[in-house]
């Protein structure tokens, strides 16, 4: 039996076997109206208009108890375009498994599986993420449909034994990319393992020391492959009641394993990361800022590469009395070379409003806009485009699909 069907019809073998103490339905429907533009000095400038219906059945069953949880899901995206036909829709298999034991008071093992395979839009301007939904700073293939494939796997144990010190250490491995030569070579398929390690330890009822470290060994299909190990450390403040600040400087060392022409082999280069968080409350209405500046290399997936890069985003959520909900967020990033000379830049900005109809179902709207341009060579600037996204969305409250 094929591995897709296996995960739809898991959840229902072990309910219908006992296993489980609750199934649960979930469904979201939305529908974006999106347009394009590409400059004029491009071969083929072009400005159109298209639609998307995305259709979300989904089925989550679990069990839980004081102890320990298990939760599986699955969840289908099928898609329909304005520019394909009716019944040849996009169809994406999205599969999940979550567990937490807990062990003794202080310790709990969490794990994650996450599995998706079939065809994507990547030419929305609006990008579901398994994190929420946030915004993506990265290069965005211009491609309408494309074959994927991919999974990610999380393994690890938080220890918290004082109410002010919490360490935690993980494990996974991690695969995403085109699926097949063609798709491939517009969107490689980054895999390897990863590990982490992360604390946070209290040295006043104000100030805290966070510390943590990541390695990891990517593999991209085609391309080359990286050794990559970070280090970071820095202090957090509790400014007052309402505000928190979070400074950090580390250092990235990157190696890659097969450079070709004049790549550089190995880069170390430091880090830095700065948050503000401030909570605002008048009546009933309550509003978070988040403010994040950060100067670190990333992995670039488009062009299978390292990036330094420099980042500012911004995030503003409001509510009111739990009955309606907004938020804003703009980001941009300046991408650079190995030269660090000016190699991208990436703009993301937007809003949105979610009014909950009754205890189960919510209406969603709100537009985001998004532009990249990336420069090879000296002066060969190339894929600038804007894209500007208007969407509506009707989606059931279950933990199918968590709010950000």
């Amino acid at each position: 039996m094929p591995m897709n069907a296996t995960v739809a019809i898991l959840p229902l073998l072990l309910v219908n076997a006992g296993f489980f103490s609750n199934l649960e339905p979930a469904l979201a429907v939305d529908a974006r109206a999106e347009s394009r533009a590409r400059p004029a000095g491009q071969v083929e400038p072009d400005r159109f208009a298209s639609g998307e219906i995305e259709f979300i059945p989904g089925v989550l069953a679990g069990i839980r108890h004081p102890s320990m949880g298990l939760v599986l899901r699955y969840a289908p995206s099928v898609t329909w375009t304005t520019y394909d036909e009716m019944r040849d829709p996009l169809i994406l298999h999205q599969g999940m498994a979550r567990l937490f034991v807990d062990l003794g008071d202080s310790v709990r093992l969490v794990g994650a599986h996450i599995r998706q395979h079939g065809e994507r839009n990547f030419a929305a301007a609006i990008v579901h993420e398994e994190d929420g939904g946030r915004l993506r700073l990265e290069f965005l293939p211009d491609i309408d449909r494309i074959a994927i494939d991919g999974h990610f796997s999380r393994l690890g144990a938080v220890w918290e034994p004082t109410h002010r010190q919490e360490y935690s250490v993980f494990g996974g491995y991690s695969s995403f990319g085109g699926r097949g030569e063609w798709a491939r070579r517009r969107l490689p398929k980054q895999t390897g393992p990863w590990g982490s390690l992360e604390a946070d330890i209290g040295v006043s009822s104000r100030n805290a020391i966070v510390a943590s470290t990541r390695a990891s060994h990517t593999t991209f299909e085609p391309g080359p492959t990286f050794l990559i190990w970070e280090a970071d450390t820095g202090v957090r403040r509790q400014w007052d009641r309402n505000t928190e600040v979070t400074g950090l400087v580390g250092v990235f060392t990157g190696f890659n394993e097969q450079p070709v022409g004049d790549e550089l082999r190995s880069v170390i280069l430091p880090t830095l990361r700065g948050e503000l968080t401030r909570l605002y409350g008048l009546g009933r209405q309550e509003a978070e800022l988040e403010v994040v500046v950060s100067a670190r290399p990333g992995i670039n997936q488009l062009y299978a590469r390292l990036d330094p890069r420099v980042t500012a985003e911004g995030f503003l959520d409001w509510s009111w009395r739990d009955r309606i909900g907004a938020s804003l967020e703009a980001g941009r990033a300046w991408v650079f070379d190995e030269g660090i000379s000016l190699g991208g830049r990436i703009l993301v900005t937007g809003g949105g409003l979610t009014v909950p109809l009754t205890t189960d179902w919510d209406l969603q709207g709100g537009m985001r806009i998004f532009r990249q341009s990336v420069r090879f060579g000296q002066d060969n600037w190339t894929r600038g485009y804007w894209r500007w996204n208007v969407y509506f969305a009707l989606s059931f409250n279950s933990e199918l699909f968590p709010r950000p």
